[in-house]
């Protein structure tokens, strides 16, 4: 907090005999500003208020426009009666002085709060601004060019709210609040309203001259203080730099001054945690506080300021900062705002933050006090001379002892730094584990949910299809009992037209086709046709057989028809698939077998994939009967759950080792073999055809345990490459050639089976291959290679240089190309 000669002139006026020429209060520097006098109130009383005697403080602002630079603020005194030129403002008051006030800083941090005590007495106290008890009632406006704040003073008690309007007011979070209710202030409210209006007109704007005529003070003497401040300072700023050297031209010791000022030996010793330990002293000697010099005494002391063990000491716990208390300007202030008794002093302070003062008091009581303005400490300690003597051992346990509290309590606030980060951390973390749980929680519900409301879509489409199968299958059976109804009426009125001649029957015998049709069950059924019938005629008849012989008699043996099927003739196996035919064409005359084979999905509607369908024609599916295929894994361990995705095809799995919980899931076409944990995948593929030879399908595709390694998309590339065998297509049956193997490597063999079936070079061949026959034979690995061709192809059979091969072991083969070799 800087002075002001103003504030210096007044206290000096009203203060008490003892303080002598020192000040007692300090002020801060806010920036100048002009007030209107506008004034509202707003009145909610809770009771009357009551006149009473009470000592009063009230904080008064200075006009801008006045000669005294930087002064603003100061506090006005009420109480004793005031000078009579003045005695309008303040009616019914009695003015005297009482004792020390203080003005606080007006910075954006703090507020000015006018607070009575137990005794009626009102101090002026500082306050944050957070916690301040007044607020702004509005924000800032602009009439007439000039910007106005308003700030609210609220009594407590009877709720009176005045707002005065300034203008300029350099930070909206200061508070002004009256914290006391109206009956404990000396003013009625009609006097309390009147005073404000008059303090307005009269002091706020008021020339300086005109305020201090009022106020008694010549300004000459106003002008005089001024000068003398700004000579302290001059003086501190050049004699400061030179400190050590005096001290040590005169005591020839020289303590390890700091050598910036106030503000920079505060903030040196609060960044290095240290206590700032301030010497102010006399040049002349002592001062005992009534004049009186003791040169001795204070040159002990300082002597004594300059010992190893005692500079020691105050290097490692102290910033030391001495001043002149006679012709320096800090130092003066220090000196009458600690009231310290006697000359020097050695006061042992500890730096603080602006934000731990709570309120205004006295620093000889210890209370944090902010001095200057953006610094704040609080008084520990001091060392006094005359009683306990200028000993450096003494002096040293006294510094020591202090420096070793503070180190303590430094080390105790870094344990509790530690401690909060180390509890803010785990707090931390727990909050992102609960994050993370929760985040997990609501993940795992909305998968809960998608997968309940699959299995509702599921369960409603299984609904859907089987009240669609239900019903196919009861218009399939109203069809076909129509159909078979139709037929028995044409049978009974065929055996009542009248019987052929014995020549005519001979005849019509010769015309006509019987036919014996076998079903998938074993049942049979037999009817005759006329030879130029067309086959469309024996599909008909073949579609309601079943309800036909149910029809005839209730004794007769009943059974179903597949619901797609297709008829062939047993010998040779050839399907009859063109309708339009008639049976003469067909060479079924005069009588023939034919096999009802039933048509599963996969005929009808080949294979789904992945990017579309396939739809391959009948004629192109069957080849002398049912079209089968077979999927064989052999699993040591793997995860074969990704079989489920091809539940349509066969599937026999030689299973090595592993979990059973990662099988597939059990289906009627599903077979799962324990084999032995020996040999590769190979040995097994070579068993199972030995024991399948004779009942193999028409197409067996080997795969391994986990095929993605080799083939990502090994249920698309199995569906296409069956698709492909099952059709025959032309441009796959010229690729494959005489090799007759198919690699399940790649997306689809379209584009990767070029590249792969181009065969690799037998690397045996190509590293032992030479023109000296004899040399060939002498080696034993190629005639091991040797012995396992003629073995496989015959004695005759020359080796092949290259070879064709599945990479990645997974390959479809069908049973015509393996049967070549039996």
């Amino acid at each position: 907090m800087a002075w002001t000669d103003l504030g210096h002139l007044l206290l000096c006026l009203f203060s008490p005999p003892h303080l002598g020429s020192h000040p007692q209060a300090s002020f801060d520097t806010a920036e100048r500003q002009e007030t209107t006098s506008d004034i509202e109130a707003e009145e909610t009383p809770s009771g009357q208020g009551t006149k009473s005697e009470s000592n009063t403080t009230l904080l008064v602002k200075l006009d801008a426009g006045n000669e005294l630079d930087g002064v603003d603020w100061f506090p006005f005194l009420s109480g004793a009666e005031p000078p009579p030129s003045s005695s309008d403002l303040w009616p019914g008051c009695k003015v005297r002085a009482h004792g020390l006030v203080q003005a606080l800083a007006l910075n954006g941090r703090t507020g000015i709060q006018l607070k009575g005590s137990t005794a009626g007495r009102i101090d002026v106290v500082h306050r944050l601004a957070t916690k301040g008890a007044g607020r702004w009632s509005s924000g800032p406006k602009t009439a007439d060019g000039v910007t106005y704040y308003t700030i609210s003073i609220t009594l407590k008690g009877e709720e009176w709210r005045v707002r005065r309007r300034y203008t300029n007011f350099v930070d909206l979070d200061r508070r002004l609040a009256l914290d006391r209710s109206l009956s404990r202030l000396a003013l009625p409210k009609k006097d309390f309203l009147g005073f404000f209006n008059r303090l307005d007109s009269a002091v706020f704007a008021a020339p300086l001259s005109l305020l201090l005529q009022t106020l008694g003070i010549p300004q000459m003497q106003a002008t005089q203080q001024q000068a003398q401040r700004e000579e302290l300072r001059r003086t501190e700023e050049e004699e400061r730099c030179c400190l050590s050297g005096v001290f040590e031209s005169k005591y020839g010791v020289a303590p390890a001054f700091f050598e910036g000022s106030f503000l920079e030996a505060w903030a040196t010793a609060r960044s290095k945690n240290r206590l700032l330990l301030l010497l102010i002293y006399s040049p002349q000697g002592g001062h005992d506080g009534s004049g009186s010099v003791s040169h001795p005494l204070s040159d002990a002391l300082c002597q004594a300021l300059g010992g190893e063990a005692l500079k020691a000491c105050v290097h490692k716990y102290f910033v030391l900062l001495g001043g002149d208390a006679e012709r320096w300007l800090v130092p003066v202030q220090l000196f009458q705002l600690l009231r310290s008794p006697t000359l020097p002093s050695l006061l042992v302070t500890k730096p603080l933050s602006v934000y731990d003062v709570p309120g205004v008091g006295e620093a000889s009581a210890r209370v944090p006090v902010e001095f200057p303005v953006g610094s704040a400490w609080v008084l520990l300690g001091g060392w006094d001379s005359a009683s306990s003597g200028t000993s450096e051992s003494s002096l040293t346990a006294f510094l020591a002892e202090y420096g070793e509290q503070a180190l303590q309590e430094a080390q105790l606030r870094e344990q509790e730094l530690i401690f909060q980060r180390e509890y803010a951390e785990e707090g931390r973390i727990l909050r992102e584990q609960q994050d993370f749980e929760l985040e997990e929680s609501v993940q795992k519900d909305i998968e809960r949910a998608e997968a309940l409301e699959g299995e509702k879509r599921v369960a409603e489409e299984e609904a859907q299809r089987a009240e669609g199968e239900a019903a196919e299958r009861a218009s399939l059976a109203a069809r076909r009992v129509a159909a078979a109804t139709r037929l028995l009426a044409a049978d009974s009125s065929s055996a009542d037209a009248p019987t052929p001649s014995s020549g005519e029957g001979a005849s019509a015998a010769a015309e006509s086709c019987r036919l014996q049709l076998r079903l998938p069950g074993g049942q049979r059924a037999e009817r005759s046709f006329p030879a130029d019938e067309q086959l469309e005629a024996v599909y008909q008849w073949a579609d309601c057989c079943g309800k036909l012989s149910g029809l005839r008699s209730a004794s007769s043996e009943r059974f179903e028809v597949p619901e797609k099927f297709h008829l062939a003739t047993t010998y040779p196996r050839a399907p009859l698939l063109d309708r339009s035919r008639t049976l003469r064409d067909l060479q079924l005359l005069p009588n023939a077998i034919l096999a009802l084979n039933a048509e599963d999905k996969f005929q009808t509607k080949l294979c789904t994939v992945l990017d579309g369908e396939c739809e391959v024609d009948e004629a192109e599916l069957v080849e002398g009967g049912e079209w089968t295929r077979q999927i064989i894994v052999t699993r040591a361990g793997e995860d074969l759950r990704w079989l489920d995705a091809l539940p349509e095809i066969p599937t026999l799995v030689y299973n090595r080792k592993g979990d059973d919980r990662l099988l597939p899931r059990p289906r009627p076409n599903l077979q799962v073999v324990k084999a032995d944990n020996f040999g590769r995948e190979d040995e097994s593929m070579m068993r199972h055809i030995i024991a399948n030879y004779e009942a193999l399908p028409n197409v067996t595709v080997f795969l391994q345990g986990w095929p993605f390694g080799h083939c990502p998309g090994i249920v698309s590339t199995v569906r296409r490459t069956l698709s492909a065998m099952a059709s025959k297509d032309e441009a796959f049956m010229k690729l494959l050639g005489d090799v007759g193997l198919v690699p399940m490597t790649g997306q689809f063999w379209e584009y990767n089976l070029p590249k792969k079936m181009l065969g690799l070079t037998n690397e045996i061949f190509e590293m032992h291959a030479s023109s000296n026959t004899s040399a060939l034979a002498d080696n034993e690995a190629l005639k091991l290679y040797t012995d396992i061709c003629q073995t496989i192809l015959g004695e005759n059979k020359t080796c092949p240089e290259k070879q064709w091969v599945a990479e990645g072991a997974q390959w479809a083969v069908s049973r015509e190309r393996i049967l070549q070799h039996p």
